[in-house]
């Protein structure tokens, strides 16, 4: 048996870019980029992209079924870390096969965001086959079918590097430091991608809102000097200005799979964009072939 990794709480962090710096991405689809993450596990300077399922055989559908009735209120991000957790037996540097239950899931929760999202539609490709058959009713005319997609063509992005991950952004009208942290409203963040932590900590009946805040909170490195913390209840004071710019540069910022579909009505032709539904019960059900 390999020897079992020593797991550090603090996950190390990509190097803070120089001025100017234009971050280093490119463009592949799970097809082609087959089982390695977009960004990886950072270690040592370098991006760890290397994971592997084990077999999904009945025993494995026996087991993640009875884990879900175990913890019926889990949220679906917690979910998600439970499952990545029992079928991963390799992430990046890591054999999942030498770290108990608490340990795999630490690992799962410190991964960037879209690194889970890459690996859970992996899973469902490797599972069920990359098609699924999506329902959809189209927003002009009202036309019901069902759509399929091949997910092995999800358009993904890859970050080549640890400094495409870190950007800075100006704020327009800043964070109120809270008390203690001095009186100068910061107006520069540092962001990077969120980790998949800010989903997990998320409750079951949690709304869009503080989706949005915990995902923001994550994906603050640093705000002005560092004096200020990136928590929720500094960061309520985000105007709505702020925060739905924070919100694009993110977005623009986070590698990984596409997440939104473009569906064309084949009725009147409409273009149709929603959201990959990736919720348990259809995506890795028969509902969903």
């Amino acid at each position: 048996m390999s020897e079992k990794v020593k797991l550090n709480a603090a996950i190390e962090q990509p190097p803070e870019p120089e001025e100017g710096h234009v971050p280093d991405v490119s463009s592949s689809t799970f097809e082609e980029w087959g089982q390695r993450l977009p960004i990886g596990v950072l270690q040592g300077g370098s991006l760890h992209r290397d994971f592997a399922f084990r077999r999904w055989t009945m025993k494995e559908e026996r087991a993640l079924e009875k884990m879900r009735k175990k913890n019926r209120r889990l949220s679906m991000g917690a979910l998600v870390t439970n499952v990545l957790a029992y079928m991963l037996t390799r992430l990046g540097p890591y054999d999942f096969e030498t770290l108990d239950d608490g340990q795999r899931r630490m690992v799962v929760n410190q991964m960037w965001m879209p690194d889970v999202m890459y690996a859970y539609i992996y899973l469902r490709i490797e599972a069920l086959g990359p098609e699924v058959k999506f329902p959809v009713e189209c927003d002009k005319c009202g036309h019901k079918w069902k759509f399929a997609a091949d997910l092995s063509r999800t358009d993904v992005t890859i970050a080549e590097n640890p400094e495409a991950l870190v950007r800075s952004h100006e704020l327009r009208d800043g964070i109120v430091p809270p008390p203690g942290a001095g009186d100068e409203v910061a107006h520069t963040v540092l962001l990077q991608p969120p980790t998949w932590q800010a989903m997990s900590a998320l409750k079951q009946d949690g709304n869009m809102g503080d989706v949005k805040l915990f995902l923001m909170s994550s994906a603050m490195r640093k705000i002005g000097e560092g004096r200020i913390p990136a928590i929720p209840d500094v960061l309520e004071g985000l105007t709505k200005f702020d925060l739905e710019h924070l919100q694009r540069v993110i977005d623009d910022l986070t590698p990984g799979p596409e997440l939104v579909l473009e569906v064309d009505c084949p009725s009147c032709d409409h273009e149709n964009k929603r959201s990959l539904d990736w919720s348990w019960d259809f995506f890795f059900t028969a509902s969903s072939l």
